[in-house]
């Protein structure tokens, strides 16, 4: 009988050459590949790109495709110089064509007709570049018309920390053979059991996402769902992304719910009667991408949307934040691509705008559409944008909008579910008439969760003498706030400043130093020593100050710094508000120092910024002491729902929220939404700690219950030899089948494993009923030590023994599968071996 290997190549790598064979990609041993590269410091499959780059650019004489090839060879292997070979991958690089004395794109990949292209996938890909000491080998490359684009990794399925050990092996990759990566874009790790998908360059577990399949899907389907021609091609073009996070150069490729986004965005705009959408993608999971993708892709397929215009609006000069530079960056691309681009920056600009039907990308901000004339602008492919949606058309804004814009496409985007509120009502009224669910597209907080997009947050409440009275709150906030439709700080920040008594009870200095206190001691023995960060979000300004002085007596001052709103009149009116306030150059400074675990500060005292589009993934817990509801509310917690991993590989499993105003007491009342948007999004502690409890008490009984009757060493042996002896034998069968050999393909091992784990599981074992059952016949199996045992069938099965002893015992349903293996080691078929007279039936196996 031949016995299957697990290990990297039979297991995983081999299988998935023949799964990608399967959809048209061609395989080319290692030797072959090597062969067309010239060698093992070659970087492309160079006569196939020149063929293709002639094939594609009829007007390229032979040196030039040579000189396209030898500029390729030459870009520089860091993160710029792959930007740089997608930018010609894509078609957007231009040659000078001499015959007609003007630069002309050159074509390097088909993307309309895929069957035009050359797909290969290789394995062993070893790279040694002359200038190194040493190179590397990746376990699988994919080549389209010669160019590597994909490295995949593979792991050995027995392993279980096996998708990062290929993430550090890739950072490697960057460290001792760059040129590797080179070409490259995207980064594939798997090893059977799950399939994950990145890009290369940057690349850490959180921008790892896993191709995410139903139960019954199996790996040949993920991989033929990856890598099916057509849709890869797209992945190319459209889904990977350079951008600019705190001045450095970052990669990503957008998830499938941003693709399947994008795609529901674009199908909706080119439909001539439904002219609304609303896209709910939760706080974290890449809506700014979406968003600004669904738009670039509008404005560069000039022929299909009939030269649009795309108008991004906005209601916070915050948008940007930290992809202010990336948005500059696809900005001046688009320019490049004669694309026109114009920021309102005033009413006169927009109406300007709208009244010569401008042609390109308008970016402004809800407030500008004030008393905009009615019909400014009636052409139908006018798509608009609207961000933070559950807001920007709140009360006259909107009306504005839809009247100077009657023909537009009205595309909503929000970040939070939209509440059961009246406005909530009026936002799906708006923007849902032709979408029964509500939703054009939508990405649950659950969805996040379970995609390990975002993380469960936990929130326990402070200790009771801190927190505000229950009625106070009622009263004096979600009554209040309820009846104003509060969505964003700013509509919070007014209500609260008519919460007099409420203020002046969360501003009290004595409450501050013991709550300072509080914070100081719970974060230098829960968060600090995980190497976390934290927010206290205050109620307001004067507060933010009051606690930052109250933290500096208990921790270095440099741990925290007060991040809030400038006003003129500070230095009169608040002078300690005034001098703590920060520079806008200290500002940018500590946002991005908050971002880096090992430097400080460590804490940061926030009331209004920094509350919605700050991503800080370090950032564990937030000290709440500002009353909150609904979007304001999950906007805020989300701060710490932000996936990350340290130095040291640990990753971080929950956002914790210290509540100290107990707006989370009732998650009814502070999160007027559906249910069933928001369920699982916060969770308090005491979930979890009653969850330990029933598990603690369910491990007694199994493990720790030794029953009733005989002495107490009588009972011990019971508990041992019944109970964790038998476990032990049984996870030895099943690590058996990982063992030195890793041979996996004896089924009546993995027939008997699959028995005992169902036992064991069972909390009292089915009598065995079989006639020629030592157990039937109310005998029990000898164990060493043992006394005489004279109990019956069911004293047996109750003390744990039931018809399995020890690994040593074969289960009596076992012995013709026994027989059949002793068999067939000796080649004898299946007739079981003879005993000699007198052989003990308990040895039988």
């Amino acid at each position: 009988m031949s016995t299957l290997k697990i290990g990297e190549a039979g297991t995983v790598q081999f299988p998935m050459v023949n799964h990608a064979v399967e959809i048209g990609w061609t395989a080319v041993t290692d030797k072959d590949a090597q062969s067309l590269r010239g060698g093992v410091a070659g970087g492309f499959f160079r006569s196939v790109l020149e063929a293709k780059l002639a094939e594609f650019n009829s007007w390229l004489t032979v040196d030039m495709v040579r000189s396209i090839i030898e500029r390729l060879d030459a870009l520089p292997p860091n993160i710029e110089g792959n930007r740089e070979m997608l930018a010609w991958m894509r078609g957007e690089r231009q040659w000078y064509d001499e015959a007609e004395k003007r630069h002309r794109p050159v074509t390097l990949i088909d993307f309309e007709t895929t069957a035009n292209n050359a797909f290969h996938v290789t394995w062993e890909w070893v790279s040694k570049p002359p200038a190194r000491t040493k190179g590397n080998r990746a376990d699988v490359m994919f080549v389209v018309n010669g160019l590597p684009v994909c490295i995949v990794e593979h792991k050995n399925p027995k392993d279980g920390d096996a998708i990062e050990r290929a993430i550090k092996q890739l950072r490697r990759y960057e460290l001792e053979t760059p040129e590797l990566l080179a070409a490259p874009q995207l980064f594939n790790v798997t090893h059977l059991l799950d399939y994950w998908y990145g890009v290369t360059w940057n690349t850490n577990r959180r921008d790892m996402a896993r191709w995410k399949q139903s139960r019954e899907e199996t790996y040949r389907f993920a991989v033929q769902a990856f890598f099916e021609p057509t849709d890869f091609l797209r992945t190319l073009q459209h889904w990977i992304l350079y951008y600019v996070q705190d001045g450095e150069t970052r990669k990503s490729i957008l998830r499938q719910h941003q693709r399947r986004a994008i795609d529901a965005i674009t199908e909706r705009c080119l439909d001539p009667v439904k002219k609304r959408g609303l896209i709910w993608h939760t706080q974290g999971s890449g809506k700014t991408f979406t968003l600004l993708t669904a738009a670039r892709q509008i404005l560069e397929d000039k022929a299909r949307f009939d030269n649009a215009t795309v108008i991004l609006v906005v209601d916070r000069t915050e948008l940007e934040g930290q992809l202010r530079g990336w948005v500059e960056r696809l900005l001046g691309e688009m320019q490049q691509k004669d694309i026109a681009v114009k920021r309102a920056h005033t009413k006169a600009e927009l109406q300007a705008l709208l009244d010569a039907g401008f042609r390109g990308l308008i970016i402004a901000m809800i407030h500008k559409f004030e008393a905009i004339r009615k019909d400014s602008f009636t052409a139908p492919n006018v798509y608009v944008f609207i961000d933070e949606a559950h807001r920007s058309v709140a009360k006259d804004l909107g009306t504005y909008l839809m009247a100077a814009l009657p023909n537009a496409t009205l595309i909503g985007f929000t970040g939070t579910p939209i509440a059961r509120t009246a406005q909530g009502e009026g936002t799906f009224k708006i923007f849902s008439p032709d979408d029964e669910q509500g939703y054009l597209d939508k990405y649950s907080i659950a969805e996040s969760i379970a995609d390990e997009t975002t993380l469960p947050i936990k929130h326990v409440m402070a200790p009771s003498t801190m927190t505000v009275p229950v009625d106070q709150l009622d009263k004096e906030f979600f009554a209040l706030a309820g009846s104003e439709g509060v969505t964003d700080v700013e509509e919070l920040n007014k209500v609260l400043d008519r919460a007099v008594g409420l203020r002046t009870f969360l501003c009290a200095d004595d409450r501050i130093e013991k709550v300072a206190a509080y914070i100081a001691e719970h974060f230098k023995e829960n968060v600090l020593p995980l190497g976390y960060k934290a927010f206290v979000v205050a109620v307001n300004r004067e507060a933010c100050a009051k606690y930052k002085q109250a933290l500096d007596k208990h921790l270095p001052p440099e741990w925290s710094v007060p991040v809030y709103t400038e006003n003129a009149a500070d230095a009169i009116d608040r002078p300690l508000v005034a001098q703590l306030q920060l520079s806008e150059e200290r500002e940018e400074d500590v946002r991005l120092l908050f971002k880096k675990p090992a430097e400080d500060p460590k804490i940061l005292i926030v009331t209004d910024k920094l509350l919605t589009g700050y991503d800080a993934p370090p950032l564990y817990c937030l000290y709440l002491d500002k009353p909150m509801r609904d979007h304001v509310l999950l906007q805020s917690i989300a701060r710490v729902n932000r996936p990350y991993i340290d130095a040291q590989g640990v990753a971080k499993r929950i956002g914790l929220v210290v509540d100290f105003v107990g707006v989370l007491r009732e998650l009814k009342k502070a999160l007027a939404f559906d249910s069933s948007d928001v369920g699982g999004v916060i969770e308090g502690l005491d979930v979890l700690l009653h969850d330990f409890e029933q598990r603690m008490a369910t491990a007694e009984k199994d493990y720790l219950d030794a029953g009733e009757g005989g002495s107490a060493d009588e009972r011990l042996e019971r508990l041992v030899y019944g109970r964790f002896l038998g476990a032990r034998g049984a996870q030895g069968v099943l690590r058996g089948l990982q063992g030195d050999r890793g041979a996996v393909g004896n089924p009546f091992a993995l027939a008997r494993a699959t028995r005992v784990h169902r036992n064991l599981q069972a909390p009292v074992p089915a009598l065995c009923s079989r006639p020629k059952c030592l157990c039937a016949q109310g005998r029990l199996h000898r164990r060493p030590g043992a006394q005489d045992a004279a109990l019956d069938r069911s004293q047996r099965h109750a003390a744990g023994a039931g018809c399995l002893h020890q690994e040593r015992h074969v289960r009596c349903e076992d012995a013709e599968i026994a027989a059949r293996r002793q068999g067939l080691r000796r080649g004898q078929g299946v007739q079981p071996r003879a005993r000699s007279a007198g052989g003990d039936r308990r040895r039988q196996r």
